[in-house]
């Protein structure tokens, strides 16, 4: 699910493509900016869908509407790592294999303007289920 997303959502769904055959997005109705038009323009499905009061009301439509044997949950600021793309074929490939722990990263901006991850309990190490 998106929400007023417009200025990054581009550059999120091209990452995306690297490694997925298919995007779907909710976007909330209660966006103001572009996010719905470039969503269109760039996703494979988009539904619009009321402001929920919390996130995992929507869980279960956005899963329903990816037509995948293998789903990647990823909300709209977060990103797989550069070399994800080259793995993503052959770690999806096999019957046997129902779910991963894969390292989640938090990403921050340093007083540099630099990006950075934080390295420092409790953010890291995290891994989270995939």
């Amino acid at each position: 699910m998106t929400w007023n997303s417009a200025g990054r959502l581009e550059h999120w769904i091209t990452r995306t493509l690297e490694y997925a055959d298919e995007v779907v997005l909710l976007v909330d109705e209660s966006s103001t900016d572009d996010t719905y038009h470039v969503a269109r323009t760039f996703a494979d499905l988009v539904r619009v869908v009321e402001h929920p009061p919390f996130i995992e009301v929507f869980y279960d439509l956005a899963l329903r509407q990816a037509s995948g044997d293998w789903i990647l949950w990823l909300d709209d600021d977060e990103f797989m790592g550069s070399t994800f793309a080259r793995h993503a074929r052959r770690a999806a490939g096999g019957p046997h294999l129902t779910h991963y722990h894969l390292p989640y990263r938090w990403i921050v901006r340093g007083a540099d303007g630099e990006y950075r991850w934080i390295r420092t309990f409790p953010w890291h190490p995290n891994r989270v289920l995939g």
